[in-house]
């Protein structure tokens, strides 16, 4: 059953999230969606699954991430440390939600 083994809820985005991989440069990503665990984001490159990267979200400190899954320029970011329910909440009164036709359905492999 797809989306059984999550463990958090998800929420559809039309964003961005800073990304910056350990000793690399810093670029604004799409995000596609976001829960209290990571997100899924548009790259400017390939990453591989397991790369360690820094998130950072609007009016959040940075958050230690790593690459859970990739394919090609999409990846899931997993948050090395969640977000609390109430700050993930107070994240997605500052977020862009997207309109019904913006809505992308791009598959998520699960991990």
């Amino acid at each position: 059953m797809e989306g059984s083994r999550r463990r958090s809820r998800r929420v559809a985005v039309a964003d961005e999230v800073g990304i910056r991989r350990i000793g690399s440069f810093n670029f604004q990503a799409r995000m596609h969606d976001v829960s209290v665990g990571g997100c899924k984001v548009e790259l400017i490159e390939a990453y591989d699954a397991g790369d360690h990267v820094v998130a950072r979200l609007p009016k959040l400190e940075p958050l230690g991430a790593r690459v859970r899954w990739a394919m090609g320029t999409t990846a899931g970011i997993e948050f090395l440390n969640g977000m609390h329910p109430a700050v993930f909440d107070s994240l997605l009164l500052r977020l862009s939600l997207p309109t019904s036709s913006s809505v992308e359905t791009a598959p998520t492999p699960e991990a």
